[in-house]
């Protein structure tokens, strides 16, 4: 399973990779909704895990971003 985890506390970030990682997850981490929707329009992911409050946007605002951009996977 490939997973997106948009999180700014890099942290949380590493701790929440690391155990995705050890559940055989394929794991792209990035700190911002304009990388999180970068992504989504070039990869194929299973599933996107976001933080609501992000530095440039609020996570619902890539919500709409990834829907745009096509994924529709598990909303």
């Amino acid at each position: 399973m490939r997973v997106l985890l948009v999180e700014d506390d890099l942290t949380a970030a590493r701790g929440i990779t690391a155990m995705l990682k050890a559940s055989a997850m394929v794991v792209d981490a990035v700190d911002s909704g304009e990388e999180a929707l970068e992504l989504v329009r070039l990869y194929d992911y299973d599933i996107v895990i976001f933080d609501l409050v992000l530095p440039d946007m609020e996570g619902y605002e890539v919500v709409v971003g990834c829907a745009r951009a096509g994924w529709k996977r598990r909303f």
